[in-house]
């Protein structure tokens, strides 16, 4: 939403007719002036002070060790060990890609039913997201879908799980699912808005703490939410 540039022309006109003009109010307006129209939406948007880490390196699936979002006492673990992170963890943005998942969207289905893509059009094994998608419907998968992700890399920083973590200061990547990509996109938006009003800087600004909380669908099934703090 665009700052409302206010009415300082007006103001002015009746301070002239008052007789009351000097030059110190004067400078002033101008200089709310330019501050109002320097940081409209569509300016903080273009900002976007991490587009420089979109796909600053590509990782593969289990490249660089992955944490999971787990409903249980530790939502946030590593998967190769299972070792428990606590809910809160805090890591240093390195890069970020998309991703994309076409599946049943039913935990009882098979593996094999889900079909991973790197472009959004056709999954990493050359088939069409969209063929596979009218396939799992053909099969009864009412609730079949192709969802855009998000994995973020980045350094290990803090944990807040009962035993510390020997892989602080290692990287780490976390498969964010649509919710907690929204949030990371709201993420985004707020730190380049902080930048640009000189509160943070670009740098304080990839530090992410990532906030993980027990949750339940619509079906009143057991999720983990992941938020950007």
């Amino acid at each position: 939403m665009a700052l409302t540039k206010p009415n300082f022309e007006t103001e002015a006109d009746t301070a002239a007719a008052d007789g009351l003009e000097d030059a110190a109010p004067a400078a002033a307006t101008a200089v709310a002036v330019k501050q109002s129209s320097a940081l409209t939406a569509p300016r903080v948007q273009a900002i976007n002070v991490l587009s420089n880490m979109k796909d600053a390196f590509r990782v593969e699936f289990d490249s660089v060790p992955r944490i999971l979002a787990v409903p249980d006492v530790s939502p946030l673990q590593f998967k190769d060990t299972n070792e428990k992170l606590g809910d809160q963890i805090k890591i240093q943005l390195m890069s970020y890609q998309d991703s994309w998942v076409c599946g049943p969207n039913d935990n009882k289905a098979e593996a094999e039913t889900v079909k991973y893509s790197e472009d959004g059009k056709y999954s990493r094994d050359g088939v069409l997201l969209t063929d596979h998608l009218a396939d799992l419907k053909a099969q009864g998968y009412t609730k079949a879908n192709i969802q855009h992700r998000c994995v973020i890399v980045g350094e290990l920083l803090e944990t807040n799980g009962k035993t510390p973590t020997d892989r602080l200061g290692t990287l780490v990547q976390i498969d964010l699912p649509p919710t907690a990509f929204s949030s990371f996109k709201g993420y985004q938006l707020q730190a380049s808005f902080q930048v640009a009003k000189g509160r943070k800087t670009p740098e304080e600004a990839g530090v992410l703490t990532v906030k993980a909380e027990g949750a339940k669908n619509k079906a009143g099934d057991s999720f983990v939410k992941m938020t950007f703090l």
